[in-house]
């Protein structure tokens, strides 16, 4: 619960995705963009890359990010979406 508790008080957006992209874990910043950005609310396996097929121009930018990610990259992106 600790862990929790630090991560909804950030002010950014924390997630979680295992291989296939599916949601493990994420922060409430995480859950409050994902619903604006998508009208759906995430939940833990839902499958990323098929919400943003919905969204074409941006599969590809952020599906990037996510494969770069569990590439086992470091790195951090700052920008709006849509």
């Amino acid at each position: 619960q600790l862990v929790r508790d630090i991560l909804d008080n950030l002010s950014e957006s924390v997630v979680a995705i295992d291989t296939e992209y599916g949601l493990l874990s994420f922060n409430t910043q995480f859950e409050q963009w994902f619903e604006q950005a998508f009208e759906v609310k995430p939940f833990i396996g839902m499958h990323l890359l098929e919400i943003l097929q919905k969204v074409p121009h941006e599969l590809e930018t952020v599906g990037s990010y996510w494969k770069r990610a569990l590439s086992g990259e470091s790195f951090r992106v700052q920008r709006e979406f849509g």
